[in-house]
């Protein structure tokens, strides 16, 4: 009022007569102080507004601790983070050595109070070319940057290592399909043979039955 704050500790107001202008600072600003009223009287002038939030004139940066470490098993990343508060909404990124896999990122963003909720997630397999490749994670929130993740998840080691431990199974594998291929080859075989000795067994009594025939037609003569 005036060129004069009617809470000091709160609030500075800054008068330009010249241009008819006065400017009011919110000290330590936060949420509280956004959707409310503020009046501005000059003389028998008065004016008044209220404050609202934009995405051009101001930054809630998240509490969280940044950055993260991802998830990492097998291949597989898996990193979900979730900003309590933030605003504007996050707009992110991410990387993994020279290769943009931004289409695997998935944000989701939701109103909490004047600001934003926003959940950061990412499930990606890696290929064996990627093997100690950095991965990063990068979110700019209006005109600020933010380190989300920022790490090698694998080393060429671990695929060597993961690599020789498959192995022993493959070649267990084959093994027992060679196995399961000769006892197949062998029952075949076994019935084969029975089968050609029942039919031996089958030709030997009818010929013995013949000759039986013959030596009673030939007695009869």
């Amino acid at each position: 009022m005036n060129d004069k704050s009617l809470n000091k500790t709160k609030y500075y107001e800054e008068l330009d007569e010249s241009s008819q202008t006065s400017i009011l600072t919110i000290k330590s600003f936060s949420v509280e102080d956004v959707n409310i009223p503020y009046e501005c009287v000059y003389g028998f002038e008065k004016y008044g507004a209220t404050l609202v939030l934009t995405t051009d004139g101001y930054e809630f940066h998240p509490k969280e601790k940044l950055p993260v470490k991802p998830a990492v098993s097998k291949g597989k990343i898996h990193l979900n983070v979730t900003f309590r508060y933030i605003y504007p909404v996050p707009v992110c990124s991410a990387m993994i050595g020279l290769n943009n896999i931004s289409s695997e990122l998935n944000v989701s963003s939701r109103r909490h109070d004047v600001l934003y909720m926003s959940t950061i997630a990412l499930d990606y397999t890696t290929s064996s070319a990627e093997c100690g490749d950095s991965l990063s994670v990068t979110c700019l929130v209006g005109q600020t940057g933010l380190t989300v993740t920022d790490c090698i998840p694998f080393s060429c080691n671990f695929r060597a290592a993961a690599h020789a431990e498959v192995l022993p199974l493959i070649a267990i594998g084959i093994a027992a399909v060679f196995l399961l291929i000769m006892v197949v080859f062998y029952i075949r075989r076994k019935k084969y043979k029975s089968n050609n000795n029942n039919e031996e067994s089958l030709n030997l009594s009818t010929l013995t039955s013949k000759t039986k025939q013959e030596c009673c037609y030939e007695a009869e003569d």
